[in-house]
């Protein structure tokens, strides 16, 4: 149990469970994914503090999840995430009060609604940089109270893409190092883009749709359940708009504007600053991601290799749903 630490993703379809034993290297113990209470969450938020908790609280006891702590990963729209740049002449006990300020300039009055974190990649004499995250009150408030009645005691939260980089930096780093990748996170109600060069974070924007619409147009066309819709969509989608043409057209709207998002986020990071490199390859994570043909498709939409993030030889034995683990496991790597 000691030096262990449960990492929790917590999503509108999917809870993920990922528990990790600290050390100089982390090591992942075990991995399992449940449905979501219906109704449970949207978009990040707690609709049902008391069914997550509970579910939460089932899942420890039926898998006999023994940890030290745990931390919760947050996947929110409303999350905001920006590099910054400030004179070397700032310390570190006012970087806080700096970083609102410059925030503020671009999101006034966020600082009322929001908590303010941030993480420094390098301090040296002429600069001091790193990577600014924003999260709603209400949004950590509600994490915070249901955490409060687990079996496990919350050593921390997270947001997605930090957690995203963190598992990036110990399962694809060590053969990309020098890369500027993306990583993009297709889940059920939305996706989020991270772009990530050398192990830092750099950008993260979220897109309030991700694969589910696709089940909700073929459920609805098809007069089948959105179960089966996903089955269709992940293992025979090629074969099924063979037979049914409208399925085509369905893609089509539930893919369009996460490729268009996808796109706009590179446009805009390339232009953002003129010391970022080009982003050389795409990884897909997310229930989202799985739909045959979609990494041909995205390939050729960006002209960069599109790929899903698979185990690797770098990944443990007890990874076998590492796609849909990714935040999951970000959440229970503790940071440098």
């Amino acid at each position: 149990m000691a030096n262990t630490i449960l990492g929790i993703d917590i999503g509108s379809r999917n809870l993920h469970f990922c528990l990790v034993k600290q050390g100089k290297e982390f090591e992942v113990i075990g991995s399992v994914s449940v449905d979501s209470p219906n109704g449970g969450i949207e978009l990040g938020e707690l609709l049902d503090i008391r069914s997550i908790g509970e579910k939460i609280n089932e899942v420890i006891s039926k898998e006999k999840i023994k940890a030290k702590e745990m931390a919760i990963c947050i996947n929110s729209p409303e999350v905001v995430i920006r590099e910054f740049s400030l004179p070397s002449n700032v310390k570190d006990s006012e970087l806080l009060n700096a970083l609102e300020f410059e925030v503020s300039k671009s999101f006034k009055g966020i600082t009322n609604t929001h908590d303010l974190s941030f993480k420094i990649y390098e301090r040296n004499q002429n600069f001091v940089e790193g990577v600014v995250c924003l999260c709603p009150k209400e949004l950590v408030k509600g994490y915070i109270e249901m955490a409060s009645n687990l079996k496990i005691p919350l050593k921390y939260l997270d947001v997605s893409p930090n957690c995203i980089a963190k598992a990036y930096k110990e399962i694809v780093l060590p053969v990309n190092y020098s890369k500027t990748l993306a990583i993009v996170d297709i889940g059920s109600n939305s996706t989020t883009v991270n772009i990530i060069s050398k192990g830092r974070l750099k950008m993260s924007r979220t897109l309030a749709q991700g694969g589910a619409y696709l089940d909700k147009l073929m459920s609805m066309s098809f007069n089948m359940s959105l179960e089966e819709a996903e089955k269709i969509k992940e293992n025979s989608l090629s074969s099924f708009i063979e037979g049914h043409d409208e399925c085509a057209l369905h893609l089509k709207m539930a893919y369009d504007s996460i490729e268009e998002e996808i796109i706009n986020t590179l446009n805009y990071y390339m232009k953002s600053s003129p010391k970022n490199t080009e982003v050389e390859k795409i990884y897909l994570i997310g229930g989202g991601s799985l739909v045959l043909g979609l990494e041909a498709r995205f390939t050729e939409a960006f002209n960069k290799e599109t790929t899903i993030l698979e185990v690797t030889d770098t990944t443990s034995k007890y990874i076998s749903n590492l796609n849909s683990i990714i935040p999951a496991l970000g959440a229970a790597i503790r940071e440098e």
